[in-house]
């Protein structure tokens, strides 16, 4: 919900950005240390991501 709130975009939009980021691929792996980091981190994370892109 930060990252549709963020882009101000739908729920939706944001779940499907989020799960084809390399962030939403990585999140589940703790060689990356996204567990113990904040959803704002995360976010800013996939933000800068897009950017890059």
């Amino acid at each position: 919900m930060q990252l549709a709130e963020e882009l101000q975009i739908s729920s939706k939009r944001a779940m499907l950005i989020f799960y084809r980021s390399q962030t939403g691929q990585r999140i589940h792996d703790p060689k990356y240390g996204y567990q113990i980091m904040s959803d704002t981190y995360i976010v800013n994370d996939i933000i800068s991501e897009i950017a890059g892109r």
